[in-house]
Parts: C-alpha cells; structure tokens; sequence
C-alpha cells in the first residue's frame, strides 16, 4: 500500500522542510525576480487548485493565484513561495505533492470530499508551512 510510503515521504518532508524553513519576508508571496530559484524547484506566486464552483471564491482570496488544472503542475515544487489552496477538487491523494517541502504563504484545503483526511494531516505534518493552515473538509 502507499501508507508506508507516505510516512517515509512524510519524514523526509518533515526534515527537509526544517532545512528550507521560512522566508525572511514572510509577506513577500515571492514575487521577485531571482529566476535562479525556479530552476532549483522553487514556484513563486499563489497556486489554487479548484473546482468550477470554488475557482470564483478562490481568486477573491488571491486575486493573481495561477489556477491549476491538474495537481501536476506543480509536482516540480519543492518550495511554493506563496500560497496554496485545494478548494472542490476530486483529488483522492496529495502523491502529485511529494517534492513539496515548504509553502510560505497559507495553506487552505476546503471540501475535497475524496481526499483521505490522514493524507492532508501526512501532507500538513510534513512540510513547514508559514502562513495559516486551513482544513475544512
């Protein structure tokens, strides 16, 4: 099964994230011009995967986020400098989210009805999140 796997990733996460930790400028959203970091895994901006009924609520949130179609694209993302949010999805498994060590903005998960709750709490545990956590399932 993927549970051992996931408690695996979980702890490489949990001390890679230690590493990378946060940003000194915890409100940057990583809107600067260092595209050094891009090609190293680093993602600036805010990323919101959502449903047709939650993209509208979602960009009131974040006005700039780049929607996502697909959690893959950003699987490359070993650090998203800004923000994060999974909002109506049908996502079962955060597996597309296993580079992911740190989001220096929030995180806001909200009703993805087939995501394991212990899939989210292994994600959340693993990796350093600088902003708010928000799970509403």
């Amino acid at each position: 099964m993927k549970l051992p796997r996931l408690w695996m990733l979980s702890l490489a996460c949990l001390l890679l994230g230690a590493v990378v930790g946060c940003g000194t400028d915890p409100g940057s959203g990583g809107g600067g011009d260092d595209d050094d970091d891009t090609a190293l895994g680093a993602c600036s901006g805010d990323y919101v995967l959502a449903s047709a009924e939650y993209e509208a609520g979602a960009l009131a949130v974040w006005p700039g986020a780049q929607v996502l179609t697909d959690i893959i694209d950003i699987a490359a993302c070993e650090v998203i400098e800004g923000s994060l949010g999974l909002w109506g999805t049908s996502l079962a498994t955060v597996d597309g989210l296993s580079n992911l060590t740190s989001v220096g903005g929030d995180l806001l998960i909200h009703d993805n009805p087939a995501l394991c709750q212990s899939f989210i709490d292994a994600f959340i545990a693993a990796c350093t999140i600088c902003g708010v956590v928000q799970n509403i399932c």
